[in-house]
């Protein structure tokens, strides 16, 4: 084996930026730990501290030159407010080190911060000649700013790595051979990778807001096990009810891998949006970045990873999709990293490597989506040696629309949290995020860390209590999302306020984006969260209804923007405000240099719904817009927030529009949840339109079915009489003999207070009631079952048996969810059976 070569990394810097120095020498040992034994190359930090030793008999700065800065191969240089004392030959000693690396034609790379400071805590002489030092650098050098040392720490991170490739690692010839299962190109494509999947930023700015991605045993994304063959769509609720308390069919990603790689190549996740998708396929990659972390998804050597966004697939001039290599070629390229379509084969067909293919569902068309899944049957076929994990939603993924893999999968659901869960996801959260705030200097950093500790164990608490109180159940239900539950926290860190639903959650968020955040650091936002929205809401519905896509290019994106920003008072620079939402906001992305995509599609779906009750009460005729998008998955979101944020007569011509549709008289399964759920989150509601269409004399026999479960949902009395006319003249509709229609309708007047239809001649033949229901336990019907002389098979004779009742219980969405809730909970060693019973009564 070669011998390791040494390259010193001289750390040049005034005496005002020792943190940043700290970070410096930390990143140079994580590069060690990375590739050292791989490169041959071992790097060296070298600080005046650490590497100079007394000497006498010239000035300080020529001894410090010739002890380290003459011994050195590259160098990092940092500055803040000071520039140094002066050398004699240069205004600090920093800038001549910089200045004679720069004259022996030795690299260096040049920082200078923005972090802000009191301006009592500045010198300004010292600044002013640090600022005339800066100007003279602009014609001859490119340096790096930042404002925040967490920026700094990743800049860095990336920067680091690229340069110490191009400035040791390649040869006249091009990059280094290093051997049959590595190279360089793949090494600078892994470190790029890492730095791109290593954080959460679904929110943006860095802060509290950006959080490393967890590499610990406690990783938040509960997983089950599926059969392959069940179909697309998946109420993981009624999954959960059949999976004996739910909790022991859980796995953890490690897990979920292992197993899903000892028999399949393929490992296709689904969930709901927000549960952590994105953050499971960032985890699975930095497994395999990290460390020893590939041995616990069960690879013996770590694989090399590649990683694509669907919604980026690429078209060849035939019209098909470009192969998986140039697809990934042409991600790198975006990320500014150029290695051909040659290199991506190859590395493909070396050995075992791991492939992430993300978002699915984030093709929006379904013929598209259809063909996605062709792609990712011939990649998976094409490249036998690659283990593939694809994600999707589970709306994103139905087998009965054709949206099917022909590859031999293993399936995972991702799962909600259960209570445990988010307790100990909030824990971790503010542990990471109160453990951000930089240490003041004349505090012990052991002791500042035991204070941000407790201080989160406090805060924690606090959340974690308010949402077990009775008035929060709705809040406890959103909090089982991973998306939604970090909103929660950041909402509940920084203002100790947690609103009451889905919409005014997602409004709070954004609210707290766009405006309080940078109020509260004495930032002017650039419009204020109410004028933003006006110019969002518009974009997002567009996106919605025109480009069917969640990503739009800069051009018309600015174009929509700019038509919104016209019609107010003062606006910005539409170049500045979509900066302002990239850069601070955070809800835009730039995917490459001409695209914009929403950071999560979920505030994009939100804003859509606002607009969408604008546009329903002010344009005749386009509710029926909205209700051809009923049967279609790309609107399910959209239509759920625009509900939610409906008056009563928006309400009721909704589901006037919906009954009158073609769409309505074969609702499918997840058609009827829906409609469930937008009635269930709707905060006014009439039921004018439900009773006229129930008594319509043309209603088919589906359609009274659904109608009755909707006014059931929606439980309120003054839908009585009209039920009542509806059993009295015996409107329902099916085949002879079967009352079904009758049954629910006697159900639903039941539950809204009515009384039971009197059937005096329904007696069995021993004079006892065929039926009785019990008003104590909810209507309860119980059911005669006559005795007889019955054959008795495992006694193997016959026998007498006298009569009996069979009760048989009406199940609402809310009774359910309870019995679902005290499942989940059982084990916890709590006993809730009592709440649930007491539950149970008051409904």
């Amino acid at each position: 084996m070669p011998e390791a070569r040494i390259i010193k990394v001289l750390v040049a810097s005034p005496g005002d930026v020792e943190k940043e120095r700290e970070i410096i020498e930390k990143v140079i040992k994580q590069w060690n730990i990375r590739n050292a034994d791989r490169l041959h190359l071992h790097l060296e930090a070298v600080l005046w501290e650490s590497h100079s030793a007394p000497e006498t008999g010239e000035r300080v700065q020529g001894i410090l030159n010739k002890q380290i800065v003459d011994t050195c191969d590259c160098a990092v240089a940092v500055f803040w407010t000071r520039i140094g004392t002066d050398t004699g030959v240069a205004p600090g000693g920093a800038v001549e080190e910089v200045e004679r690396m720069l004259e022996n034609k030795k690299p260096v790379m040049l920082y200078f911060s923005d972090v802000p400071i009191s301006p009592k805590k500045i010198d300004l002489q010292q600044k002013q000649k640090l600022d005339d030092y800066r100007a003279s650098l602009q014609p001859q050098a490119l340096y790096g700013e930042y404002d925040d040392l967490h920026k700094f720490r990743e800049d860095f991170s990336q920067q680091f790595d690229i340069q110490i490739y191009r400035w040791f690692c390649q040869t006249r010839e091009g990059e280094v051979d290093l051997g049959a299962d590595s190279g360089i190109s793949l090494n600078r494509y892994q470190a790029a990778l890492k730095e791109e999947l290593g954080y959460i930023r679904m929110l943006g700015m860095p802060g509290v807001e950006s959080v490393k991605v967890n590499l610990n045993d406690d990783t938040f994304v509960p997983l089950r096990l599926s059969d392959r063959q069940e179909s697309g769509f998946h109420p993981r609720k009624q999954d959960l009810l059949q999976a004996r308390g739910g909790i022991e069919e859980m796995l953890n990603p490690d897990e979920v891998m292992q197993r899903a790689f000892k028999k399949r190549r393929m490992l296709l996740v689904i969930g709901d949006p927000g549960s952590g998708k994105t953050t499971l396929i960032k985890y699975y990659a930095l497994c395999v970045l990290e460390e020893d972390h590939y041995k616990r998804l069960g690879f013996a050597a770590p694989p090399p990873v590649f990683y694509l966004p669907l919604r980026d697939l690429a078209r060849e001039k035939e019209g098909g999709y470009d192969s998986l290599p140039a697809n990934l070629a042409r991600w790198s390229k975006k990320h500014h990293h150029s290695l051909d379509v040659p290199f991506f084969e190859e590395a493909l067909h070396r050995g075992t490597s791991l492939v992430l293919l993300d978002g699915l569902d984030e093709i929006s068309n379904t013929e598209e989506r259809i063909k996605a899944c062709k792609w990712i049957d011939a990649a998976w076929s094409g490249f036998s040696k690659a283990r593939f994990v694809v994600t999707s939603r589970a709306t994103g993924y139905r087998k009965d629309e054709g949206i099917e893999l022909a590859a031999d999968y293993e399936r995972a659901d991702v799962q909600d949290f259960t209570v445990e869960q988010q307790e100990r996801f909030l824990k971790n959260w503010f542990a990471g995020a109160f453990l951000q705030d930089p240490c003041p200097k004349d505090v012990d950093e052991k002791e500042w860390a035991r204070l941000k500790g407790a201080e989160a164990d406090e805060r924690t608490e606090k959340m974690v209590a308010h949402l077990k109180e009775e008035k929060n159940k709705g809040l406890r239900q959103l909090a089982a999302i991973p998306m939604i539950l970090q909103i929660m926290a950041i909402l509940w860190k920084d203002r100790d306020y947690m609103p009451e639903s889905r919409v005014k959650l997602y409004e709070a968020a954004l609210d707290y984006l766009l405006e309080f955040r940078d109020k509260r650091r004495e930032i002017v936002p650039l419009l204020s969260a109410v004028r933003a929205r006006q110019v969002l809401a518009p974009v997002s519905l567009w996106m919605q209804e025109k480009l069917k896509k969640d990503e739009a290019g800069r051009d018309p994106m600015q174009k929509k923007m700019q038509e919104q920003l016209e019609k107010q008072d003062k606006p910005p620079a539409v170049e500045d405000f979509c900066d302002y939402l990239v850069k601070r906001a955070g809800l835009l992305v730039e995917t490459g240099a001409h695209d914009y995509l929403f950071r999560h599609k979920s505030f994009r779906e939100y804003l859509s719904g606002v607009e969408l009750v604008k546009n329903a009460l002010r344009t005749s005729g386009y509710l029926d817009t909205l209700i051809s998008g009923f049967s279609d998955d790309w609107w399910e979101e959209p239509i759920r927030f625009f509900i939610a944020q409906s008056d009563a007569e928006l309400f009721d011509l909704f589901m006037e529009k919906l009954f009158d549709s073609p769409i309505s008289d074969e609702l499918n399964q997840k058609q009827q949840l829906l409609l469930q759920t937008i009635i269930e989150e709707a905060p006014l509601k009439k039921v004018d339109a439900l009773r006229k269409k129930l008594l319509e004399p043309d209603t088919t026999v589906s359609r009274q079915r659904v109608i009755l479960d909707c006014l059931k949902t929606i439980a309120k009395p003054l839908a009585l009489p009209a039920l009542e006319q509806f059993r009295a003249q015996e409107l329902e509709k099916g085949s002879t003999g079967n009352t079904d229609v009758l049954d629910r309708a006697e159900e639903v007047i039941l539950a809204l207070g009515g009384k039971a239809l009197e059937r005096a001649s329904e007696k069995s033949l021993s004079g006892k009631p065929l039926s009785i229901r019990n008003p104590h336990e909810q209507n309860a019907e119980y059911i005669l079952i006559p005795g007889g002389n019955y054959w008795y098979s495992a006694m193997k004779k016959a026998v007498d048996v006298a009569d009996c009742y069979v009760a048989k219980y009406p199940v609402t969405n809310k009774l359910y969810r309870l019995f679902i809730g005290w499942l989940e909970e059982k084990d916890t060693g709590k006993n809730h059976a009592s709440a649930f019973r007491a539950e149970l009564e008051r409904i």
